[in-house]
């Protein structure tokens, strides 16, 4: 009886104790790795772990820190030097607190970019342990996510969410003192000052959590991509006052390094706040355009004004500004658009703001090695007229229709109009755009043009030295060869392809193609194969190009008695999708024809499409 209540004394204890304390939450959601949940990701993760047996590496990282993994905020995207990878928050089993995360690398090729079937390499663990032996910079990258996840509604262990201003306090810099009305503008100087920024970041590909079907950018955001969206908002950076020169942007897939240039000495505080509204500006690009989850940063500043470090301050905290707004959140800008307005003299009294730039292209449909004429004017209508401003530097780019690489194709500096001509060189639909840099280092985008870059049609080839004087030498290939096999009445035809070397001009033919062998003791048709490469178009890059087909029909001089066989093209020559040109004869033959007659000439056909379909 005594051991009865003193056993139910226990009961009580370890009632009360637990159900008076708020701390311990556990969090009644899907986990581990028998998720049945509503997160895409999570269930991808999973099926993966499954197929690529990784389940026992995660077992036992997680029988070390007595922890499950809580996939319904699993979460897919690259950067903070971790590559392409999956990341998921770890819930102790004692206190039901987030104390720890699973990242969970993904194999890439040697482009840096995952494998098709997503590879799944070793999993690491962060707990408390290796998360205070981490450099200060990489335990802001950490807790980026810690606290991403506190503000998500999950309970994380406050060890995990480190100031977002971590390293600040360690800076020695002395700020001058404050002397101007601009409480963060220090004083002038007669040099221009540098005011550099290292940026760590990490996109967010998907988190599974927003509604919608598709997965955006399943393999991330190319680095040509990225580039374009952080160069682009440099012109921010330039118009922070003070500026003197358009800044310095290098980016690389995880960071990137920023410098912008004023006459005057600037508070850490007002170099930091600078960054950050540029680095919303590019994130609500990122994820307008992309579709991407969002983009995390850590900043860390040095230079004139004194050092330091941040992270972006709205992490999980819901959409960015768009910086297109009034409310665009942006103090370092100039509200608005956050593109300014500055009043050029030479823009003809209107302000950068009326400038126009025109793309005018004089021919949109064009044969290789033909040349077609791009115009790109800069002006500002006036009722007296046009106004051509000065320019700084003018850019023609083009990109494959529907692809969000732009390349350059012409440049000139100082130059209004801007001439160019080019000559077609790489089959394809494209958009041409112009860039044009002005001397105040605002950047201007001209309208964009379409052209189309095609294969030549036959009629520019078929009478061709190289290609008709081929023809004659499959023919010659084809009768030696039913020479040599007139005992059992064997033919086959001969075939090569025909290129055009974009880089030159000139047509080509390539090596022999055979044909099966056929015997001809009965009707049969005879067939030539031609295999080639799709091209994959480069508006930059010349190139040996396909562009038709030539081959030879054959003599029944051995053929068997009664055999009778019509000229030109056959049906199966007229399904080809490549321009052909095949070398027969004028007329009928018959079994027993001599190879050359003189009342049946051989002559070229033509067959196939007109010219090779446009990619």
């Amino acid at each position: 009886m005594k051991k009865l209540i003193y056993l139910c004394c226990i009961v009580l204890i370890e009632v009360f104790l637990y159900g008076c304390n708020d701390d311990i939450e556990i969090i009644d959601t899907d986990v581990g790795l028998n998720y049945k949940g509503e997160n895409r990701v999570g269930l991808s993760f999973i099926e993966k772990v499954n197929e690529q047996n990784k389940e026992e590496e995660i077992k036992q990282l997680l029988d070390s820190c007595g922890g499950k993994l809580v996939m319904d905020y699993v979460q897919y995207g690259v950067g903070f030097g971790e590559g392409f990878h999956y990341l998921i928050p770890v819930q102790s089993e004692k206190s039901g607190v987030i104390d720890a995360c699973v990242i969970f690398p993904v194999i890439t090729d040697i482009a840096g970019n995952p494998q098709p079937e997503i590879l799944l390499g070793i999993p690491r663990l962060v707990d408390r342990g290796m998360f205070v032996k981490l450099p200060s910079v990489q335990k802001e990258m950490r807790s980026v996510f810690f606290r991403k996840w506190k503000q998500r509604g999950l309970k994380v262990d406050s060890l995990l969410c480190v100031s977002q201003d971590l390293s600040i306090e360690n800076v020695g810099t002395k700020v001058k003192t404050q002397t101007a009305e601009n409480e963060n503008v220090v004083q002038a100087s007669t040099e221009p000052l540098e005011y550099r920024g290292h940026i760590d970041y990490y996109i967010e590909i998907y988190n599974g959590m927003e509604s919608g079907e598709d997965e955006p950018c399943a393999n991330g955001i190319s680095l040509e991509d990225r580039s374009e969206i952080f160069r682009r908002h440099g012109k921010f950076l330039f118009e922070y006052a003070g500026s003197v020169k358009y800044p310095e942007i290098y980016v690389e897939m995880e960071f990137l390094d920023v410098t912008f240039f004023s006459f005057h000495y600037v508070e850490r505080k007002k170099v930091i706040q600078t960054f950050q509204n540029y680095m919303e500006r590019c994130r609500y690009d990122f994820k307008s355009v992309y579709g991407v989850s969002d983009v995390l940063y850590v900043i860390d500043v040095y230079g004139s004004g004194g050092g330091g470090s941040t992270t972006n301050p709205g992490v999980g905290g819901g959409d960015p500004v768009d910086p297109g707004d009034e409310g665009g959140g942006s103090s370092g800008g100039s509200g608005g658009s956050g593109s300014g307005t500055t009043t050029d003299p030479g823009t003809g009294g209107g302000g950068e703001e009326n400038l126009q730039v025109v793309l005018n292209v004089n021919i949109t449909s064009v044969e290789l090695m033909e040349r077609y004429d791009i115009k790109v004017e800069v002006m500002t209508r006036t009722p007296s007229g046009n106004v051509y401003p000065s320019v700084a530097h003018v850019e023609v780019m083009m990109r494959r229709e529907g692809m969000p690489r732009w390349q350059v194709i012409a440049e000139e500096p100082n130059r209004n109009p801007f001439d160019c001509r080019r000559t077609a060189i790489s089959p394809s639909f494209f958009e041409v755009r112009a860039e044009v840099r002005l001397p105040s280092g605002s950047v201007l985008f001209s309208n964009v043009v379409r052209v189309e870059e095609k294969y030549p049609g036959i009629a520019k080839f078929k009478d061709h030295a190289a290609v008709k004087s081929r023809a004659v030498d499959l023919w010659n290939k084809t009768v030696a060869f039913a020479t040599a096999n007139k005992e059992t009445r064997t033919v086959r035809e001969y075939g090569s392809l025909i290129y055009l070397n974009t880089a030159t001009g000139e047509y080509s033919t390539g090596e022999d193609v055979l044909g099966e062998e056929v015997t001809l003791d009965r009707d049969v048709t005879a067939t030539v194969n031609f295999v080639y490469p799709e091209h994959t178009p480069d508006p930059t890059e010349a190139n040996l190009l396909v562009v038709g087909c030539i081959h030879s029909h054959y003599p029944l001089t051995w053929a068997k008695g009664g055999l009778v066989r019509n000229v030109g093209p056959s049906e199966k020559d007229h399904e080809c999708e490549l321009p052909g040109i095949v070398y027969d004869y004028a007329d009928k033959i018959f079994a027993n024809d001599p190879v050359d007659m003189e009342n049946n000439p051989k002559k070229y056909y033509t067959y196939g499409k007109e010219r090779r379909a446009t990619p």
